[in-house]
C-alpha cells in the first residue's frame, strides 16, 4: 500500500524508467502537485483520516503509478511520432529513434569532420619540414592535442546518435555511457567501440512502435 506522496513518486519513477528525462520530470512534477493539493484539501475536510487512507482514495481517481506512467509514455510517443527528424535533431538530439541508414551516414560524416582537419594539419606539417628535434617533438604533441580536442567535441553527437539507434533497436539507452567511455580504456577500448559501431550500423531496428516510441521518419525538405 502506498503510504505517502514520496512512495507514489518513487514507484512512478521506476515505471517511467527508460523514458525521456523531460517526460519523467513532467510526470513527477504534475503528479506531486496534484497529489499534494488533493491531500491537503482532503485532510482539511476530514482531519481524522490518515495520509495513507486519503491517498488511497485520491490514487483511485488519479490512477496507479503504472497507469499514469503509461499515459505519459503514450503522450511522449505521440509527440515524437509527429516529430520528423531533420539532420540537426539527428546529430544533436537525444530524443526519438534513428534507423540504420541515417545512423551510418551521420557516423561517417562525424568521422570525416574529425579526421579531415587532423589529416590536413599533418599534411601541412609535412610541407614545412623541420630539422630541430625539439620543434618536431612540440609539433607531434600539438598534433595529438588537436586530435584530442576534435574527439572531445564529437562526444555529444556521437552519444546522441548512439542513444537514438539503441532506442530504435529497443535496447537500453543507458548503454550509451559504455559507448562513450570505451575510448578511455587502454588497448581494448578502441577495438570494442569499433565493434559497437558495427553492431549499431548492422542491427535491425524494431518494426512499428516499441517501448521507446514509433519508428523514425525523415523530414521532407520543401522544394
Amino acid at each position: 500500500m502506498i503510504s505517502s506522496v514520496a512512495d507514489y513518486l518513487s514507484l512512478l519513477r521506476k515505471e517511467l524508467a527508460g523514458s525521456d528525462p523531460s517526460t519523467i520530470q513532467k510526470a513527477l512534477s504534475d503528479s506531486e502537485e496534484y497529489l499534494r493539493r488533493a491531500l491537503e484539501y482532503a485532510r482539511a475536510t476530514d482531519s481524522s483520516l490518515s495520509e495513507a487512507e486519503v491517498l488511497a482514495s485520491i490514487i483511485e481517481k488519479y490512477g496507479a503509478p503504472g497507469e499514469v506512467a503509461a499515459a505519459y509514455r503514450e503522450s511522449e510517443n505521440e509527440e515524437w511520432g509527429a516529430e520528423e527528424l531533420g539532420w540537426k535533431q539527428v546529430l544533436f538530439s537525444f530524443q526519438g529513434r534513428l534507423e540504420r541508414k541515417r545512423y551510418i551516414i551521420a557516423t561517417l560524416l562525424l568521422l570525416v569532420a574529425i579526421l579531415a582537419p587532423w589529416i590536413g594539419w599533418i599534411v601541412w606539417l609535412g610541407t614545412i619540414g623541420t630539422q630541430e628535434e625539439s620543434d618536431l617533438f612540440s609539433l607531434i604533441l600539438l598534433s595529438f592535442a588537436i586530435l584530442t580536442i576534435l574527439l572531445f567535441a564529437s562526444t555529444w553527437p556521437d552519444a546522441a546518435l548512439a542513444t537514438k539507434r539503441l532506442r530504435d533497436m529497443n535496447r537500453e539507452p543507458m548503454l550509451v555511457l559504455l559507448f562513450v567511455m570505451l575510448p578511455s580504456l587502454p588497448v581494448i577500448g578502441g577495438p570494442i567501440k569499433i565493434g559497437m559501431w558495427i553492431w549499431l550500423m548492422v542491427a535491425r531496428g524494431t518494426e512499428g512502435t516499441n517501448k521507446y516510441g514509433p519508428p523514425p521518419r525523415e523530414r521532407q525538405e520543401s522544394t
